[in-house]
Formats: C-alpha cells, structure tokens, sequence
C-alpha cells in the first residue's frame, strides 16, 4: 500500500506524509540537502518537504535518489485547504508538480 502525502500550495510548497509524525519521530537533514526543510523518519524514508519554490537543479539532483523514487498516493490542496486534485507518483513526480504549477501560475515557461 502506498504512503499518502499532501501537496499544499501557497507562496511556497510543503509535501507531508499523512498522518504527520511528530517530532520526536523524524530526522532534520536540512545539511545533507537543498530545500529549506526536508525531514526522514528513522528508516530514512522522506516525510516532510518544504521551500520557497521548487528549483530545476533539485529535480535532476534527485531523481536518481531511491529516496525520491517511491510511488506515493497525493493529494494537492491549495492555501485553504481546499482540494485541486490527487495523484499517484513519485516525490520526484510531485516536485515537478509544484513547479510545473508554480510555472503555470506565474506564467513562466518550463
């Protein structure tokens, strides 16, 4: 059974597992990696993802990270909660979604 996450969209992005963990149970590797936050729970699968944007650098520094390779079930919601729409796909996949959105909603090309 695939992992559920949330995709929450405002001026930045924040991807979380659900249910969340607290903290006491989740590992900051904030040093290791390039986003503004990204915590692993103990085995060192990825359960919480936050920045500003999502940079074209990270997807392809990435992509090849097992970490990021695991199919997870989304749901993208937007300020308010409110839902846009699910998914099933990798963390790689839903760091292309946020930008992909991001692009759309600024009107930048890919």
């Amino acid at each position: 059974m695939a992992r559920k996450f949330t995709i929450q969209i405002v001026n930045g992005f924040a991807i979380y597992q659900e249910p969340l963990l607290s903290l006491s149970e989740v590992v900051d590797i904030n040093d290791e990696m390039h986003f503004a936050e990204l915590f692993t729970d103990k085995n060192g699968k990825i359960v919480y993802i936050f920045d500003a944007g999502v940079n074209p650098k990270n997807i392809k520094r990435y992509k090849d990270d097992e970490r990021f390779a695991e199919v997870c079930d989304f749901d993208v919601i937007t300020y308010n909660d409110e839902p846009v729409e699910s998914f099933t796909g990798s963390l790689i996949d839903a760091l292309i979604y946020v930008k992909n959105f991001d692009d759309k909603r600024f009107g930048r090309r890919s």
